[in-house]
């Protein structure tokens, strides 16, 4: 009754599972496993009534029961062979999938780096070294590429400071050169007011 309750078993999982069986050919061994499965079981239930009969009988019933098993044992590997197949192509296409995504995801973030550096870094470097120039008194404008980014933006207000503080300069020199002279007319004028002693 044990060997009964596993084939029932057996019956009702082969019947969950040949929904799932797309190609004709594991259909196939599907179908006639399904079969042995019957035909074994009704030997099983024969050889278990017919118990008392003769030893001839016995064996024929015996040896029918070891060609269905054989038969339910190619059927079964063929099924397992074919989903061991098929789960090591889904592990193939998963792993190519895994690889090709770690590849765009590696561009992406390359991309990204590449676009980081160029756009803020390199701009944020400029910016740096134009201020260091003008802390040394060497004022040089920047040049401004496109003036909607907010980089390009700070490139010109760096640079409308950097002609203020140019026109600053000019008029600190004109101032100092108008007061070097007035501090010339000065002088010459008190020597000229007061004759030489």
């Amino acid at each position: 009754t044990l060997g009964l309750d596993y084939l029932n078993r057996t019956e009702k999982l082969l019947q969950e599972l040949m929904g799932a069986f797309r190609k004709k050919k594991i259909k196939g061994h599907g179908k006639r496993l399904e079969k042995n499965l019957v035909i074994y079981k009704k030997l099983l239930l024969e050889i278990a009534r017919t118990a008392d009969e003769s030893l001839k009988q016995d064996n024929s019933l015996s040896i029918k029961l070891r060609e269905v098993g054989q038969n339910l044992v190619e059927h079964s590997k063929a099924i397992s062979n074919f989903e061991r197949d098929n789960i090591l192509d889904i592990n193939r296409t998963l792993r190519s999938n895994l690889f090709i995504s770690m590849f765009g995801i590696a561009a992406v973030i390359m991309t990204l780096v590449g676009f980081f550096s160029s756009h803020i870094l390199k701009p944020l470097r400029q910016v740096q070294q134009a201020t260091e120039d003008i802390s040394q008194g060497t004022f040089k404008a920047l040049t401004i590429k496109n003036s909607h980014d907010e980089i390009q933006q700070v490139f010109a207000a760096l640079n409308s400071m950097v002609e203020q503080l140019l026109k600053r300069r000019r008029q600190l020199v004109q101032a100092q050169k108008l007061s070097s002279i007035g501090t010339l007319a000065s002088g010459i004028a008190h020597q000229l007011n007061n004759p030489l002693n």
